[in-house]
């Protein structure tokens, strides 16, 4: 398999790379797929605002069509740097002194950065196919969803670091094949997602020396992506890029026994379908809540059209606001 397939792990059964993954008749995945070979990462140094820091919110969007990482305040969405030197990076997350960790998939490592859009740290060896990570809001523990085993031969497994220099500790789920989200909750929980051997989305609650499936129930989610943590409510919200089984973005409250709430359908900006949404943070500003993230038109419209949107929540609905100029807008996490 193509180290590139790997890079766009969406919340669906790999079409077109090869390999033994695991399929499904029944479901319709997303694609994943190589970035445009017209855009591959430059070697340009990193652009940043001299005003950066002072920004009380950024978004942290990781692009695999440029592959850098472009930083938005929030929630008027200025472009206030663009952080280069990586290959191909995916997922993220952040924690609560509002660094940013991003995977640097192609070369097996995790960045992080400050607010201020500096490299503050590395792991290196970070597994064999860093995906996305979790950062423990108790402890700073940081887990890493490797996608697959070396070679691509097998399924991944999650590592958990309790600092960036540590030997980590190694978790899995024995229904898992692909492993792609996290997200620890306010009581330090270590939630994941993924896709198990026929296909199929499943939810995973962590203990100490494993993981085990969640059974979901109340409604379906057709490809689960993004976990998040909603504080209003105290409960998981769990993204489904493919929504109705159809390529939309929604989110569902999601109760620790497996109970599926009422899903929040989103829009583009204007007020129409999406393509390919990966992964989306969830944050709050002042009294309002948003989703924010993007939409990878590559496979659909065409990666011109893709662009970085924010979305009121819980009320979804269209994008109130988006910015264009990214290619294949991949992952998302807010630094505070």
């Amino acid at each position: 398999m193509r180290k590139e397939c790997v890079a766009l792990a969406a919340a669906a059964v790999v079409a077109g790379c090869g390999g033994g993954a695991p399929s499904s008749s029944a479901f319709v995945p997303l694609a994943r797929v190589a970035p445009p070979p017209a855009v591959q990462s430059d070697q340009r140094d990193s652009w940043i605002s001299p005003d950066i820091a002072s920004s009380p919110q950024l978004l942290f969007e990781s692009d695999l069509g440029t592959g850098d990482v472009d930083v938005y305040s929030l929630p008027d969405m200025t472009l206030k740097a663009t952080l280069t030197g990586f290959a191909q990076p995916t997922g993220e997350c952040s924690d609560t002194h509002g660094n940013v960790w991003i995977a640097n998939t192609y070369k097996d490592e995790m960045f992080e950065y400050s607010h201020a859009g500096k490299r503050i740290a590395t792991i290196k060896h970070a597994g064999p196919n860093p995906q996305a990570c979790a950062v423990n809001p108790r402890t700073g523990e940081i887990a890493v969803m490797e996608f697959s085993a070396a070679g691509y031969t097998g399924p991944g497994e999650v590592y958990v670091y309790s600092k960036p220099d540590a030997a980590p500790k190694v978790l899995r789920n024995p229904d898992l094949f692909y492993y792609e989200f996290a997200l620890y909750d306010s009581a330090g929980r270590l939630w994941i997602d993924g896709i198990d051997a026929f296909g199929t989305s499943m939810l995973s609650k962590c203990g100490r020396l494993r993981c085990s499936t969640l059974i979901l129930h109340g409604g379906s989610i057709f490809s689960i992506g993004t976990l998040a943590w909603d504080a209003a409510t105290s409960k998981l919200t769990v993204f489904d890029s493919y929504c109705h089984d159809g390529p939309n973005l929604c989110s569902y409250p999601v109760s620790e026994g497996g109970a599926i709430g009422k899903p929040t359908l989103y829009l583009s900006y204007a007020d129409g379908e999406m393509c390919t949404i990966y992964q989306v943070a969830l944050t709050t500003i002042g009294k309002r809540s948003y989703v924010v993230g993007g939409d990878s038109e590559y496979l659909c419209t065409g990666y011109k059209n893709s662009t970085v949107d924010l979305w009121p929540y819980p009320a979804g609905g269209r994008a109130r606001r988006h910015r264009g100029g990214v290619v294949f807008p991949y992952g998302a996490a807010v630094s505070r």
